[in-house]
């Protein structure tokens, strides 16, 4: 709790933040623990010869769900490197799914990229962790390319889904989502619907929220050191405000280890609340890319893969969400007692210490 306070204060030096943001990776505590009423819902997801599923995105569709599938020709490595097993260009290809509201996959299409998109770059071709979505009676998705510039530049791509045809999903009204800044890597943006506008959280620290038009709707600073939160699920409606899962990734080892939080905006998409770090099945690559309400109401499923080969859905009781989610207040509040704790503890040792001396 205290090294959680000082990676997240304002007002620790960088010197302190640093190791202690580091050293809270060491603690960071399993979602089942935080979560009671946590359980995981394993996938099997077939893909196309020469790839295999990785990313998984899920969004809630009248009284199911839709997801969308990042499959990929290459694999993670115990290294941690990736090897694209000898072709020149890491590839991505998008399956949509439909699953039930028991969680059960219905049907499985691939969204095939536009005719029209350019290949500038062919070091990474295709649409990756795409992010869908239901806006104005159609299915949306928000995915980072990286073959429209001459440096491979990631850029963040707004794409309908066109589903009139039953065994062929394409990928239309497409366009670059831009972002108000000077050219830079954009990746991880989460999506929010708010009625018929659509808008994204850019990034959380500063909370720089656009609408699909570029259309600035809020750029602050972030009452917590949250310059290292990145995009993972979309924004869904939570307890009259925003709730998203945001991901942490550092690199350890020569590895990246990824821990999640749990994060609340308010209804004027102010940073209100935040859980503490956890991870869902292991320390190490797993990433949350979709969110959505179940149909019952009562419940939120996340959707998640570990190691880019294992993907999952994790339910949870939104109860239990609500429990963790504590105002930033709180998380100073938690790591001053435990220093209370601490020390009485270290005075009653040396009070013993001191009566064992004299003895």
């Amino acid at each position: 709790k205290v090294c959680d306070w000082l990676a997240l204060s304002r007002g620790v030096p960088e010197h302190i933040r640093a190791p202690a943001r580091y050293n809270s990776g060491w603690y960071a505590i399993s979602a089942q623990s935080l979560l009671p009423s946590l359980h995981f819902h394993p996938l099997l997801i077939a893909a196309p010869e020469g790839f295999h599923a990785a990313n998984i995105a899920i969004c809630r569709r009248g009284e199911a769900f839709a997801m969308t599938v990042r499959m990929v020709n290459y694999t993670l490595l115990p290294s941690g490197y990736f090897d694209p097993h000898g072709d020149p260009s890491f590839r991505s290809r998008v399956l949509v799914l439909h699953l039930d509201r028991e969680l059960r996959i219905t049907a499985s299409v691939e969204a095939v990229a536009p005719d029209d998109l350019p290949t500038v770059s062919l070091e990474t071709l295709g649409f990756e962790d795409p992010r869908p979505f239901v806006w104005r009676d159609g299915l949306w998705c928000a995915s980072s390319v990286r073959q429209l510039n001459p440096e491979a530049r990631a850029e963040m791509v707004l794409a309908r889904i066109d589903e009139q045809q039953p065994d062929r999903c394409t990928m239309t009204d497409w366009r670059v989502l831009a972002s108000g800044l000077p050219a830079r890597w954009e990746k991880n943006w989460m999506p929010q619907v708010v009625g018929d506008e659509l808008r994204f959280v850019c990034t959380v620290h500063p909370t720089r929220i656009l609408t699909e038009a570029g259309v600035v709707v809020r750029d602050e600073a972030a009452p917590v050191a949250a310059e290292n939160f990145h995009g993972g699920s979309q924004a869904v409606l939570f307890d009259g405000g925003w709730l998203m899962v945001t991901h942490e990734a550092e690199v350890v080892n020569h590895r990246r280890r990824y821990l999640h939080r749990f994060i609340w905006f308010d209804g004027d998409n102010i940073f209100r609340r935040l859980s503490r770090r956890f991870y869902l099945r292991q320390v190490g690559y797993e990433f949350v890319a979709g969110m959505a309400w179940h149909p019952d109401g009562e419940r939120l499923v996340i959707s998640f893969s570990v190691n880019d080969s294992d993907q999952f859905l994790g339910v949870i009781n939104a109860d239990d969400v609500h429990a963790i989610l504590l105002d930033i207040t709180e998380h100073e509040r938690a790591s001053q007692e435990a220093v209370a704790v601490g020390r009485a503890a270290l005075e009653k040792l040396a009070l013993f210490e001191g009566a064992e001396l004299a003895a």
